[in-house]
């Protein structure tokens, strides 16, 4: 795939309706993220709309806790989003691997996030989709509110038809769980779930499927932060009890009034108090605010500390004789030599771009050789003639059998013929290694496929480097439970390395299905999932009977056929 101005750098993530790759705007020489559109969505309207509309919000927002968009447009029938680029993780992945977050380190970000959401409303934007995968926290400590592809604002049309349910189940507000008209205390909500969890490492209403996680939203009122987290402050703990009300008009009337809490002023932490902990955990040292106040006998002055340091002093001193008076010798510790740290290993690219030569990196060089297509594999780094290896017999009495064409007893050496049959011999020995040199053969294939070589698997794709193989003829296979799989023989030349790109064909249809409120889903009697769907729903070719169940309505129920490569859509508002 190619974009006009842009150098697509690898993929990074490939899900069922969009895939992102690392890209480079030529132009500016930064790195920036492409969201590409999947093929198989290319008529979905509301989808095409959703890229539309998060590319016009996101231009209107310029915040540096909001991840900007760059461009947007179309290739090859394809729609795109070019973005900022994080080099970082999201706030989700984060708290998975820093589950006790210090305090000082969830308020600033808590801070940080409320300042970028704050300054969405102000423009008139609702994003109804604050979670923490929609957050992004990078190296450098910089906190930003990213995927606005839900955010509603007054002059763009709603996505959801018929005013349907948007969202993520464990973070939605109680009236955006009913389907209810939405303003700025819904994303207040939202973030109160997200700070919860933030502080205190679990979402208050993760349920066990979309109806558990919707009760809990609508009936639950988890503990306050206090209890599960006692080095919370009280002023933050009842400032997220209140962002969490039930009810709209009793919690922070905006995310700007929620800023202005006393608690956010002169916080201990900033970027690179978060950036040091991204680097180092484990060295990281707390630096909680305090107000100092005095109190009796819990300061010394100068003139007490000091008849301390003088006793140290000559305790060391005392300490220092008595192992002198002993004989040891030992250097002190800060002169001992230390032992040479191990040298870094030597890693070389997999792929060498533009000449087609493939060099592997391999920890033992004298194991496996490293070949470059083209070249000699009996040349070592600096093109000269290897050294000779020794005969069997070389390291014992001295004694070296004759070879053919070794002048005999009292003959002189001919150096024109001794120099004609070194080189006969390395052209034999470059010949001989050349022919069982691996080669490499790299697998480009959309969407996504486990990758079988004679029927044994061996990576996944995106591959994260090109398959190793002796030269020789292979099987290849491609296998992707929702497409058809992909076969073909492959040649592997030693030395060389190949690359297969593959489109493969859709084998199954999709489904998608937008209930108001929200319903249980049975195909053809069987359960499958909630609704909203996380992902539509793969079926092979046929027709089904369709079943949408919720306890509070009557029940919905229609046949739907499915055709391999397309789409099907149902929008539904139960009745009761």
């Amino acid at each position: 795939m190619k974009i006009e101005g842009y150098e697509i750098i690898k993929e990074i993530s490939r899900g069922p309706i969009t895939t992102v790759f690392l890209g480079k705007q030529l132009a500016l020489e930064r790195q920036v993220l492409i969201k590409l559109l999947n093929a198989q969505w290319q008529r979905e309207a509301d989808l095409i709309e959703r890229f539309r509309r998060e590319a016009i919000i996101c231009a209107r927002l310029k915040h540096p806790n909001i991840v900007s968009i760059y461009d947007v447009g179309t290739h090859a029938d394809n729609l795109y989003l070019v973005i900022e680029y994080i080099e970082g993780e999201d706030l989700g992945q984060f708290l998975k691997r820093h589950r006790h977050l210090p305090v000082e380190l969830a308020l600033f970000i808590s801070r940080e996030l409320i300042a970028g959401l704050a300054y969405a409303h102000s423009q008139g934007i609702i994003h109804r989709d604050i979670k923490p995968g929609n957050i992004m926290v990078s190296r450098e400590g910089a906190v930003k509110i990213t995927d606005f592809g839900l955010a509603r604002t007054e002059d763009l049309p709603s996505i959801t038809a018929q005013g349907g349910t948007v969202g993520t189940p464990a973070y939605m507000s109680p009236e955006q769980s009913r389907g209810e008209k939405l303003d700025q205390r819904s994303d207040i909500f939202s973030l109160g779930v997200t700070l919860y969890e933030l502080a205190g490492g679990e979402s208050p209403f993760r349920g066990d499927n979309f109806a558990d996680s919707i009760q809990k939203v609508l009936k639950n009122n988890p503990p306050p932060l206090r209890q599960i987290r006692p080095d919370t402050p009280n002023w933050f703990s009842g400032l997220v009890e209140g962002m969490l009300h039930k009810d709209p008009h009793k919690r922070p009337a905006s995310a700007k009034e929620v800023l202005n809490h006393p608690g956010f002023h002169n916080l201990p932490a900033n970027r690179d108090r978060l950036a040091a902990f991204i680097i180092d955990p484990a060295g990281f040292r707390p630096r909680e605010k305090t107000v100092e106040k005095p109190v009796r006998g819990s300061f010394l002055r100068p003139s007490h500390r000091l008849p301390a340091a003088i006793f140290g002093a000559v305790l060391l001193l005392a300490l220092a004789i008595l192992f002198s008076r002993n004989g040891r010798q030992e250097p002190p510790a800060g002169n001992r030599p230390l032992a040479n740290p191990a040298a870094p290993a030597q890693v070389s690219d997999s792929l060498n771009a533009g000449d087609g030569s493939f060099s592997p990196a391999q920890p033992d060089s004298a194991s496996q050789p490293s070949f470059t297509a083209g070249n000699s594999a009996a040349q070592n780094r600096s093109g000269d003639t290897p050294a000779q290896t020794p005969s069997p017999g070389a390291s014992g009495s001295g004694y070296q059998p004759a070879r053919r064409g070794t002048p005999s007893p009292g003959e002189a050496p001919s150096p024109v013929k001794k120099t004609g049959e070194r080189m006969a011999a390395q052209d034999s020995l470059a010949e001989r290694a050349s022919s069982t040199v691996p080669g490499g053969l790299f697998v480009v294939c959309a969407p996504w496929a486990d990758v079988y070589i004679d029927g044994q698997k061996k990576d996944t794709t995106p591959l994260r480097q090109p398959l190793l193989l002796p030269p020789g003829m292979y099987h290849l296979e491609l296998k992707n439970p929702g497409f058809e799989t992909y076969r073909r023989q492959v040649a592997v030349e030693p030395g060389k390395t190949d690359s297969l790109v593959v489109n493969l064909r859709p084998r199954d249809g999709y489904l998608v299905l937008r209930v108001m409120p929200w319903a249980e889903v049975y195909i053809d009697g069987k359960y499958y999932e909630t609704t909203p769907l996380k992902h539509p729903i793969s079926l092979p070719s046929g027709k089904y009977e369709i079943k949408l169940v919720n306890p509070n309505f009557s029940a919905w129920a229609d046949s739907v056929a499915i055709t391999a490569g397309e789409t099907a859509t149902r929008q539904v508002t139960l009745s009761k």
